[in-house]
């Protein structure tokens, strides 16, 4: 199987990072990586807590070669931190840029609902918040679904089935220790 694994997390050293690396190491197989806070990408990104870089919209190359690599996928994994009960808005920007119509969606005239494109593909979602764990957890209280929203509003719509959602919370007040066994047996 060939992985995609994409990260959207501005900080080498998070346990995203970590989390991703061990996902990469572990799950045997052929793995291309995204960093979406990597040079090469021209999107949104922070450089610092401070300096917010509005770099230029991705190209037309820079999107032909992240959409080659969502093709050379059978599976997409994302890495990402929730941020204001939502994903990052360089996560966001990547799925805008690159799930194009034409691309992982069709739409075909006098049909409501378009052909979906990505038919053949699977992905997981991991996620980490340090929020209080409930307002991801039960949607209700504050109208946020996040699962829903990616899994089935924007990876769904272009036919991608999810086959693991995880959402990790506190992790910021985490021991070294959880850590440590969160990476040991995730992928086992």
């Amino acid at each position: 199987m060939k992985t995609l694994i994409i990260i959207a997390n501005p900080s080498k050293t998070s346990f995203t990072h970590a989390l991703a690396e061990s996902y990469q190491k572990n799950c045997g197989n052929e793995c291309k990586v995204v960093d979406l806070y990597d040079e090469t990408q021209e999107y949104l990104r922070y450089e610092s807590k401070e300096q917010l870089i509005m770099s230029k919209h991705p190209g037309e190359n820079l999107r032909n070669l992240n959409q080659e690599k969502i093709a050379w996928a059978d599976e997409l994994v994302f890495f990402f931190p929730v941020w204001w009960g939502s994903m990052p808005a360089i996560l966001k920007n990547y799925f805008d840029t690159n799930f194009s119509s034409g691309f992982a969606f069709k739409f075909i005239e006098g049909k409501n609902m378009p052909n979906k494109l990505l038919t053949w593909k699977t992905a997981k979602v991991y996620c980490l918040c340090d929020g209080p764990w409930f307002i991801l957890k039960i949607p209700f209280i504050l109208g946020i679904n996040l699962k829903w929203y990616i899994t089935r509003a924007i990876l769904g719509f272009c036919g991608i089935k999810t086959t693991d959602f995880q959402l990790f919370n506190s992790i910021k007040d985490s021991s070294d220790e959880k850590r440590e066994e969160i990476l040991g047996s995730m992928w086992k």
